[in-house]
């Protein structure tokens, strides 16, 4: 009792600190002012494709009958990191992540963990780093800069599997997994995500209409493993009832032997057709071997 107690507590505190922090960044993230021009537009396409990327993942048939979901949202927060001033990241997270959470009917708690390390994690990348459109960026970068975008998105993601793991280890206990929340899928969707992220960014920077590239890829991909999985999905029935149908093979048939019948060697068919053996002879005694018996059947048969 005492310890179910004492994991309550840890776990509330844990949380209460992470959304107070979440707000502190939020807050000082609105403060921050910058003549960025227009980039509303750009912020109301990200919000609303983070939006429908957590609304509908991606769903992948794995092995034992399981199912893998990958969420791409975070690519299009790494990518209003570059793309977004501060205050209009907050708002894109806020609104992707409240509209999703409303949508999927999620508990208020994993919403409120949900925004409160998204936002902790990529707005503050974007005001540590300081981070966001510059005047520059419809010219091509430079190898170092792009790849140095490309440490810090990669740095995010290994931020917000962090702190999943820690909330996994105050949640589970000693049943939580080994290496926390860095897990096979967990880091696959990182890696898709972070190379859709850098997709979005080249694209925008050399022109907004070109985002729709992007995007329409996301949703071919989405549509094509939706129609992979109602197709596995249907598939399984199928497979099932067929084998119900399907009349019982002999035991021991082989696939060579036409209509199924059962292949057997000779010393097989020598023992059929032998007549069985006596346990006796007619005077009581014991057959000495195989010709004795097969005299002493005779003897007792004739009359």
């Amino acid at each position: 009792m005492a310890g179910g107690v004492r994991r309550y507590f840890q776990i509330a505190t844990f949380r209460i600190a992470l959304a107070v922090l979440a707000i502190l960044v939020a807050i000082r993230a609105l403060h921050v002012v910058r003549s960025d021009g227009p980039v509303w537009l750009l912020a109301s396409i990200l919000a609303s494709g983070a939006a429908a990327s957590l609304i509908w993942p991606l769903v992948v048939p794995a092995r034992n009958r399981a199912m893998s979901v990958y969420s791409l949202g975070h690519a299009f927060f790494l990518a209003g990191m570059f793309l977004l001033p501060p205050g209009a990241l907050v708002l894109t997270i806020a609104f992707a992540i409240s509209l999703a959470g409303l949508v999927h009917g999620a508990r208020a708690y994993r919403t409120v963990f949900q925004l409160s390390s998204s936002m902790l994690v990529f707005a503050g990348f974007a005001l540590v780093f300081a981070l966001g459109p510059r005047p520059s960026d419809f010219m091509f970068q430079p190898g170092p800069r792009a790849g140095l975008e490309l440490l810090i998105g990669a740095s995010a993601l290994v931020a917000i599997l962090i702190v999943r793991s820690v909330a996994l280890r105050l949640e589970l206990g000693e049943k939580a997994p080994h290496w926390g929340a860095f897990q096979g899928p967990a880091i696959f969707e990182a890696v898709l995500s972070l190379v859709f992220s850098v997709s979005i960014t080249v694209m925008v920077r050399i022109h907004l209409a070109l985002v729709t590239v992007v995007i329409a890829e996301m949703g071919t991909i989405w549509w094509f493993l939706q129609r992979y999985y109602a197709f596995a999905s249907g598939a399984r029935p199928v497979r099932r009832a067929a084998r119900a149908r399907a009349p019982r093979q002999p035991a021991r048939a082989t696939a060579g032997a036409p209509g199924g019948f059962e292949r057997r060697s000779a010393r097989q068919t020598l023992r059929r057709t032998e007549p069985p053996r006596p346990a006796t002879e007619p005077d009581g005694s014991e057959p000495d071997s195989a010709d004795e018996t097969w005299a002493a059947e005779r003897k007792r048969r004739l009359p």
